[in-house]
C-alpha cells in the first residue's frame, strides 16, 4: 500500500470516529434533557 492509499484509509477511519463522537455527544445531551425533565416532575 503507497503512503497516499494510507492516508486515505485512515482520514476514513477518522470521519467514521468523528461522526461516531458526535453521535454520542447528542445522545448525551438528549439523556440530560430527559434527566432535567424528569426532575421538574
Amino acid at each position: 500500500m503507497d503512503l497516499q492509499n494510507e492516508i486515505e484509509a485512515r482520514q476514513k477511519v477518522l470521519e467514521k470516529l468523528t461522526s461516531e463522537i458526535r453521535s454520542f455527544e447528542e445522545y448525551d445531551r438528549q439523556l440530560a434533557d430527559n434527566a432535567e425533565k424528569l426532575s421538574m416532575i
